[in-house]
């Protein structure tokens, strides 16, 4: 075999059944024992519902398992920038007898949905002050400017929806201006667009928009009160959308936010496809893009917004999407503001980005009342049923290898970048942990682990800790009984809480096995790539005691997982 590294991983598995042998508990997690004059370590689990063994090197290990049926995995992650091969030998005649070995298949039940942003829009917003010359870099800017407003008999608009103004455009409406909503960063305005063409019976659209779609896109999004649309929800994690520029190339300061509902990409499409974006061209003034809005707005598919049953409405399928989709925006566009405009930061890595908006979407869900990344009914803080075939965790479980920090702008990185911000949250502050990881001077993984280091929980931690406890957290997800503090939470029964200025958010228990796709668990050593996890199954269902040969670890990070 081919290697890609002089590093090689061995592990040599034989599997037997004891009968009437468990073994005691011990209060260590291994204890010495001999088996025909070879030293082995004891890892005793029989009277637990769940064990962790990190290994400290390579290890011989008596698993004693008793007499209740468990699962066994090991958890092998590469650290390292390079890929590492690894291969396993094992008694085959043995494995089949025991049935302990499976090979899992998988078929992809996810929706066929795009990511939520065209890839050169998703280039341009993470690194858009890059573009701009230095001479109009001027962070001494201090000016007060006058607030744009479509209160001003601004009713009919023609919107750029590319970079330069010859490119595609869009006629729209101004269907609805909501002004003066008191906020915590002062009165803000909204102004729903709708494209003529998308708009009213009729419409040249298989779906069309009508003003109950419009009202209640305005609702969710900004109205009176406190604590109640995704304005407050969002703001109060990350800070203020917009304020003082810090070049001439920007437009000037805006309580006003657009939301453009038109058909993207002009497809007519309403099950899949583009859901809607942000793109920060629209945050420069003409002089620099000449597609520019000048405006602080969103871009929302109507076809799969107007998308309903047999009578449209806003708890259908694609309305929630659409309203997880202002909120994951809304994330990257107060992320352009704090970080590359305010704190003048360029070169964020797509990754970390998308992983702050999909867990923006995992934070909020509950309170719009939607079943977010989890497809669980938002009024139920466990994890849901089996066979659960939506979200965003049945393409994870079949990608399982993937880093977080890889990007190719698939559905599968949302995925996984998706799974890695839910673990993160629900074991290193939540909200809280969200707000750290944008508001510091700070850029990707540097920014990640600053965050993460101000939990209390998180203060010795490392990146590479945090990939291997976030997959053996996926082991232990069948479980409810998992410690709040051991950092490999998913599934606590009920909801996690965390509150932040004043705002409970609530998320809820996550179960990789109860997904239709259920986690992907080899059953021989392959590739693990750089800064991910492979999913080694020994058996599931097993009783005694099982031995495990665990060897050449050196470079990698590797656990032993027994689970009821």
């Amino acid at each position: 075999m081919k290697l890609n590294s002089k590093l090689i991983v061995t592990v040599t598995i034989s599997l037997w059944m004891l009968i009437g042998c468990g073994g005691t508990q011990s209060n260590s997690s291994t204890t010495q024992t001999a088996v025909a004059g070879v030293s082995i370590e004891a890892m005793d689990a029989s009277s637990d519902n769940y064990k962790v063994l990190k290994l400290d090197g390579d290890k011989k290990l008596q698993v004693k398992l008793g007499n209740e049926e468990k699962d066994l995995y090991i958890l092998v992650s590469n650290p390292s920038d390079t890929t590492l091969s690894a291969t396993v030998n094992y008694n085959q005649k043995i494995v089949n007898g025991l049935k302990a070995i499976e090979k899992e298949t998988h078929t992809n039940n996810a929706l066929n949905l795009t990511t939520y942003v065209p890839r050169d829009i998703q280039n341009f917003n993470n690194r858009p002050l890059d573009l701009v010359s230095d001479k109009e870099k001027d962070s001494t800017v201090k000016k007060t400017y006058k607030t744009v407003s479509d209160t001003e008999n601004v009713t009919q608009k023609e919107f750029y929806m590319e970079l330069d103004s010859t490119g595609a455009k869009v006629d729209a409406t101004a269907r609805k201006v909501i002004t003066n909503i008191q906020t915590p960063f002062g009165e803000k305005s909204l102004t729903i667009w709708v494209e003529d063409a998308a708009y009213g019976d009729g419409c040249s659209k298989v779906k069309c928009v009508n003003d109950d779609m419009v009202n209640a896109l305005a609702n969710k999004f900004l109205k009176d009160g406190s604590d109640n649309d995704i304005y407050d929800w969002v703001t109060t994690v990350f800070g203020e959308e917009w304020g003082i520029p810090s070049s001439s190339s920007l437009i000037e300061e805006s309580n006003h936010i657009s939301i453009l509902l038109t058909d993207i990409s002009q497809d007519n499409i309403a099950s899949g496809g583009i859901i809607g974006y942000f793109h920060s061209k629209d945050n420069f003034t003409t002089n620099q893009y000449s597609g520019s809005n000048e405006r602080i707005m969103f871009y929302i598919d109507s076809v799969m917004y107007a998308n309903g049953t047999d009578s449209w409405d806003e708890n259908d399928f694609w309305p929630q999407q659409v309203f997880s989709t202002l909120a994951h925006e809304f994330q990257h566009m107060i992320y352009f503001y704090q970080k590359n405009v305010k704190q003048g930061l360029q070169g964020t890595q797509t990754w970390i980005n998308e992983m702050l908006s999909e867990s923006t979407e995992d934070l909020v869900a509950v309170k719009m009342g939607v079943d977010g990344p989890r497809n669980v009914v938002s009024t139920r803080g466990d994890a849901g049923d089996t066979n659960n075939y939506n979200g965003r965790y049945p393409l994870f479980n079949i990608n399982n290898r993937l880093s977080p920090k890889s990007w190719d702008n698939t559905l599968e990185n949302y995925s996984t970048v998706s799974s890695f911000g839910a673990y993160l949250m629900r074991n290193y502050g939540g909200a809280e942990l969200l707000h750290n990881i944008v508001n510091n001077n700070l850029l990707n993984e540097e920014a990640l682990m600053y965050a993460v280091h101000k939990d209390a929980n998180g203060k010795s931690k490392t990146f590479d800790d945090l990939i291997h406890e976030w997959g053996v957290a996926v082991l232990l997800s069948k479980r409810d009984d998992i410690s709040v503090d051991s950092g490999k939470l998913y599934n606590a029964g009920d909801y996690i809480s965390s509150n932040f200025n004043g705002i409970n958010y609530n998320l809820g228990s996550i179960n990789f096995f109860n997904y239709s796709s259920k986690p992907t668990l080899a059953t021989t050593m392959g590739q693990v790539s750089p800064k991910s996890n492979y999913y080694y199954k020994v058996g599931e269902n097993l009783k005694g005691d099982i031995d495990v040969d665990i060897s050449d670890t050196a470079g990698l990070n590797v656990s032993v997982v027994v689970v009821k």
